[in-house]
């Protein structure tokens, strides 16, 4: 078709289309509407499919990095329990690096304070296992998991916002839930892991000694590979290992 003939039938479609809007515009409005809608969808679920998929994550190799979920009776979640954990970093030899975190809900100030914060509890593993370092201060050690520890790594814009950027934050209280912490360290302003609300966290301690350790599912847990291991070979150690532990705890897997 010739380029004159061309732009003629666009303008007799464009005019009929018009003619047919006006004679029905109720039913021109929906198709309208659902069109809007389906548009608005489709660039709500590249947004995340970009964020989250398509853009490397902002840590060190990001390639290296997995989370590991538990499968049980039909079902996958990205739970798993401390007894879990503690066999992951004892026993699972294609993994660098291994954390376990839980995001919490913690009043700021005492009790009566309304504001509340998402903070999170992890291991001492957790920075390091993201290959992340502290903008000030330090971040959580192996000394750090005890009960009696009431230590804290605050988030930038949390340091900006409630102790107005002051250079000596170390060793300044963050009072959660009417307990003090000392803040130990400030994580970079671009710094987040899954929860981009986090704002403190907190080093959690895991008794091996507690009996419900392994039938609580309550921890998110992310590692780093080892050098050269590729995720199908860290992915086949850990259903090893997870028909091993179903075997030895029919009760709980």
């Amino acid at each position: 078709m010739k380029p004159v003939n061309a732009l003629v039938a666009w303008m007799v479609d464009i005019r009929l289309g018009l003619r047919l809007m006006l004679r029905r515009p109720l039913f021109s409005a929906a198709i309208v509407l659902h069109l809007a809608l389906g548009i608005g969808a489709t660039t709500a679920i590249f947004s995340v499919v970009n964020g989250v998929l398509l853009r490397k994550l902002p840590y060190p190799e990001p390639d290296r990095l997995m989370t590991v979920r538990t499968h049980h009776r039909g079902s996958i979640s990205l739970n798993n329990s401390g007894a879990n954990f503690l066999d992951y970093r004892d026993q699972i030899e294609s993994i660098e690096s291994v954390a376990a975190f839980a995001a919490v809900p913690w009043h700021l100030g005492d009790t009566t304070d309304p504001r509340h914060l998402t903070g999170v509890f992890v291991t001492h593993e957790f920075f390091p296992t993201l290959g992340t370092e502290p903008l000030v201060g330090r971040v959580f050690t192996v000394d750090d998991e005890r009960p009696d520890a009431n230590v804290a790594v605050i988030r930038f814009s949390f340091w900006q916002s409630h102790f107005g950027g002051i250079p000596d934050i170390v060793g300044r209280n963050v009072t959660l839930d009417g307990q003090p912490y000392a803040v130990v360290g400030v994580m970079p302003a671009d710094f987040h892991f899954l929860n981009r609300q986090a704002e403190v966290w907190r080093p959690v301690w895991l008794n091996p000694g507690d009996p419900s350790l392994r039938a609580n599912h309550n921890l998110r847990v992310v590692c780093r590979l080892a050098n050269g291991v590729t995720s199908a070979e860290a992915q086949g150690e850990f259903a090893t290992y997870g028909e091993r532990v179903a075997r030895q705890f029919p009760q709980f897997y």
